[in-house]
């Protein structure tokens, strides 16, 4: 029998074309016949001759219709010279599926969410590096910091500690104390009249105000000053009596016991202030306040 679609003779049961390969059970008509142009006919003619087509194909006859056009009555192998109609198989390929554009939107949407959530991915990824760098950096910072701080601390105590040594050394040049204290070795009798202390210095001193008379505090942790009255020669609280006078070119301060009291017990020291402003601190002695004797 004679394909449908190309014009070749085929077997009579065959239910493919071996030259074109189409089904020969396709329905009646759904294919348009191959028509070729003169030219092409020409160039058919010179490929058989040449050996590019199986021997015993033959020419194309030569009568031509009205458009100048001469259909084919025998088999053609170059299908591609002819015009089929859509849907017709070639090669044995298949048709792609027909999508709905809601389909394809759906899987255009789906492969961008994804996209999305791969470069969100990323991005997380960067930023928690770079928070932890982050953090890192800022840790080293706090350290070197406190380190700075730390240097700056002991810094701040060195100058304070070379300042009052400029200091002592001032006040030593201004200041010179001949006789400072010493702890008593017996405790005062309670209410008893008798010298304490005493202290003599040199420099531009001034007996009015150059001594001025100090009492630890245990319960505040510092030194606190003996207020005299009564000419500011007196303190009742402790039963004190302050003396301070000129002798043989030196400036002296004694503290007697006039009645001392309980509370006169503690430690003790002498501050002195020249006419500058410079001090100068004595040593510490302490007092122990006795009964007194049956």
């Amino acid at each position: 029998m004679i394909c449908k679609y190309c014009g070749s003779e085929i077997e009579d049961n065959a239910t493919v074309c071996p030259y074109c390969g189409s089904e020969m059970g396709d329905p009646e008509g759904a294919f348009e016949p191959i028509y070729i142009n003169r030219e092409q006919q020409n160039i058919y003619n010179e490929s058989v001759s040449s050996g590019q087509y199986e021997d015993g194909a033959e020419d194309f006859e030569d009568d031509e219709d009205e458009e100048g056009f001469a259909p084919r009555k025998k088999r053609l192998s170059l299908p591609s010279l002819g015009k089929r109609a859509p849907g017709a198989a070639q090669g044995g390929a298949k048709e792609l599926p027909n999508l709905s554009l809601n389909t394809i939107i759906s899987i255009a949407c789906a492969l961008f969410s994804f996209l999305c959530l791969v470069m969100i991915c990323n991005v997380n990824g960067n930023m928690k590096d770079r928070f932890n760098t982050l953090n890192a950096s800022i840790t080293q910072v706090q350290m070197s910091y406190n380190t700075i701080e730390d240097k700056l601390s002991t810094l701040d105590t060195t100058v304070a500690n070379v300042q009052q040594e400029a200091y002592s050394q001032l006040a030593s040049t201004n200041i010179t104390i001949t006789k400072d204290l010493t702890s008593l070795t017996g405790p005062v009798t309670l209410g008893k009249y008798n010298m304490m202390f005493i202290i003599k210095a040199k420099g531009n001193l001034d007996l009015s105000k150059s001594f001025m008379w100090q009492k630890y505090n245990p319960t505040s942790g510092g030194w606190e000053e003996i207020v005299f009255t009564g000419n500011a020669t007196s303190n009742e609280q402790y039963g004190l009596r302050l003396e301070n006078l000129m002798e043989d070119g030196e400036y002296k301060s004694v503290l007697w016991a006039n009645g001392i009291t309980k509370d006169a017990e503690g430690t003790y020291r002498c501050q002195i202030t020249d006419l500058t402003g410079i001090k100068k601190t004595s040593y510490e002695a302490t007092v122990t306040v006795g009964d007194a004797a049956a």
